[in-house]
Order: structure tokens, then sequence, then C-alpha cells
């Protein structure tokens, strides 16, 4: 009978904002969640409800931290982390998810200084609805008495987060996926048809005709990175489906000859079908043979970081640091090679020969630091 009240007393504390209680009052009681509810399997619900829909930054980083410590006993919960840090847009979220293992007061301290700024911002989009808003704000906008996208007063990221929280707080009323349609394809600024469609993707998956017209956007907006998002959109949401990695190569391959496009593309098909036995060998082909250096060097990237490495792949990556024309991804190649297959036989001789026969000095010292950092001392007995 204890539990239960203290249950219902932590869940109003956290549910009810509007009630009157402040951050921090809030923040403290996600932390007596953690002490006093136990064993209440609510908790770790109330957790993940608070770290994906709660508004204030400061109350999500401590649902997220309280998630984190919950991590050994809930499956669930790494991989609600892990998406978490896809979809969410606050940059100290994101640090705060990179650096949960290392919460040295220094990281700490410039997580809360981001999450403060956060939250002023957003304290400012609220005063800006305060003033502005009323039941009947979609009919208001498209009778163009709403000019909040080229208003001079209202600064430029004010114009994102309201996007964001309309999305969020209206997500219910039958006109705000009709209204997100609208931004998204007929705002000016970029950024905020970007975020148009990530919010839809992220609310609207599943409705009827959301798909078509994600990938009506990808064909049609006048921006890679809009587009780019629109694919990436996706390769996120339906990931599942039997025909999107396919789809996505094609794509990829053959109908956007966008740099940026292709980066989204390809950075997330190696994120998303990293089981896939047929995507590797595509992968490395893209590597190869891509005409732009970004997307070749930031595909080569995440390559390393999410691929198992054999001798085959040792080869291959000795390959890329000789051959390609970008000095960046010879340079990052040198560097994988050195990391991964430090202790092969041959990899110390391979990077002095590097060191020497690569054209370009930032690669050679490349090369030079990663033989100092496999033997400990600079090898004065090789000619530079």
């Amino acid at each position: 009978m204890k539990e239960k009240k203290v249950m219902s007393t932590i869940q109003r504390r956290l549910l009810q904002p509007a009630t009157g209680y402040s951050a921090d009052a809030r923040i403290d009681a996600i932390r007596e969640a953690l002490d006093e509810w136990k064993k209440a399997p609510e908790r770790i619900a109330l957790f993940k409800q608070l770290a994906q829909d709660e508004r204030n930054v400061m109350v999500r980083l401590e649902a997220l931290d309280s998630l984190y410590l919950e991590r050994k006993h809930d499956l669930t919960i790494m991989p609600f982390i892990r998406q978490r840090f896809l979809d969410e847009r606050s940059p100290a979220i994101k640090l705060s998810i990179i650096n949960r293992q290392d919460r040295s007061d220094e990281i700490r301290a410039m997580i809360w200084i981001i999450a403060d700024d956060e939250q002023k911002s957003d304290e400012a989009i609220a005063e800006i609805l305060e003033r502005r808003e009323g039941p009947d704000i979609f009919k208001s906008w498209r009778d163009g008495e709403y000019q909040l996208e080229t208003e001079t007063s209202v600064p430029y990221k004010h114009r994102v987060e309201y996007i964001l929280r309309m999305a969020r707080e209206r997500r219910q009323e039958p006109d705000t996926l009709g209204w997100l349609k609208e931004r998204a394809e007929h705002a000016e600024c970029t950024m905020v048809r970007q975020t148009a469609i990530e919010e839809i993707a992220r609310e609207w998956a599943r409705e009827p005709g959301t798909l078509e017209w994600l990938k009506e956007r990808g064909v049609q907006d006048e921006s890679d990175e809009v587009r780019g998002s629109a694919y990436q959109e996706i390769a996120r949401r339906y990931s599942a489906e039997p025909w999107t990695l396919e789809w996505l190569q094609k794509i990829a391959e053959h109908f956007d000859n966008g740099c940026i496009v292709r980066h989204h593309l390809l950075l997330e098909i190696a994120r998303n079908w990293i089981d896939d036995p047929t995507v590797l060998p595509w992968l490395k082909s893209r590597i190869e043979h891509d005409s732009d250096s970004t997307v070749r060097n930031e595909l080569l990237i995440e390559f390393a970081g999410n691929w198992t490495v054999d001798s085959e792949t040792c080869a291959w990556l000795k390959e890329r640091a000789e051959h390609d024309e970008a000095l960046w991804v010879r340079k990052n190649a040198i560097d994988i090679v050195a990391e991964e297959f430090g202790d092969n036989p041959g990899t110390l001789e391979w990077l002095r020969e590097r060191a020497v026969k690569d054209a370009e000095p930032k690669v050679r010292k490349a090369a030079r630091a990663q033989i100092y950092n496999l033997t400990d001392e600079a090898d004065n007995s090789y000619a530079w």
C-alpha cells in the first residue's frame, strides 16, 4: 500500500507539470523513483515516456540517465537509447548518450551548459506561442495571418523549434499532419522543411500515404539536404520491409546525383543492414567508385566502426590507402589498418613504405604517427 502511494505521488509530480511542479522538482522525483520505486515495473515505462515526450530537456536528460542505470535489468533499454540518439534533436542529449560511460566533471558541465541554453530557447518559443497561438492556428496559417518564417524578429532556430513544438504538442489534432506536410513542401527555410519531414516520419510512419509522400519529397525537393532527410527517414522507419534495401541501393547508384543525398543513404544502409551479407561487398564497391571524396571518406569511417575486420578486409584497406585519389581517404585507411591490424606481420613495414611513397605530406605524417604508436618510439633507422 505504501509503495502504491509513493508511485502515485511520483507519477503526479512527473506527468502533470502544469500543476506547479518545477523542472528541478520533477528531476528530484525521478531520482526518488530510483530509490523508492525499485520493484515497480511501471518505473521503466515512465522513464521511457519522459525521455521521449518530455518538453523540458533537463528532465529528458535525467530520465535517460536513469534508464541507463537500469539497463542490466531490462534488455529493451539500450535499443531504446540508441533510437533516442537517432530521433533526438537536442545536442545536449546526443552528447549525453555518446558520453554515457564517461561522466567526468568536465563532460557533465558541458552537457548541462548546452542543455540550459536549449531550455532558454524553448522558453522563448513558449512566449511566442502564448502571444500568438489560438484554437484556429491552422486556419490562420493557411489564411496568411502567420508570417513566422519571414519575420526578422523571430530567430532562425526558433522557427525550427516552433515546428517541433506544434508537431509534438498537437499531434492528436486532425489538422496537424496536413499542416506539417504543407510546411515540408512550401517553407522557404531548408531546416524547417527537414524538421517537418522528420517529425512526420517519427509520428505518422504507419499512417496510410506517409511512405508515398516521403518518397515524393525525396524526389521533388530542390535541396540535397531535404531529399537526403526524406530517404534517411525511409531507411530508418521501413528497414524491416523486404523492398527497402534494394530500393535505397538503386536510389544511391542511379537516381540521385546529389552527394549529400548519397551520403545520407549510404550511411543509413551501413547502419541498418549491418547483418545482411550482401551489403558489405556493395558498400566496398561504393567506397571504391563513388565520385565524391567526402562520401567515400565518411563511408570508410562508418565501415570501420560497424563491421568485423578480417585478413581480406586488411588487404582491401591497404589497397584504398595506396590508390584512392583523395588524401583524407588514404589517411583514414592507413589509420584503420594500423589500429585494427597493427599486430599483423607486415603491417609495420607497410606503414614505413606509405611514410615514404605517398605523394601527400599529411598522409606520410599519418603513417609516421602510426609507426610511433606501434613501436613507442620514432624509427630513426628508416629514411623518412
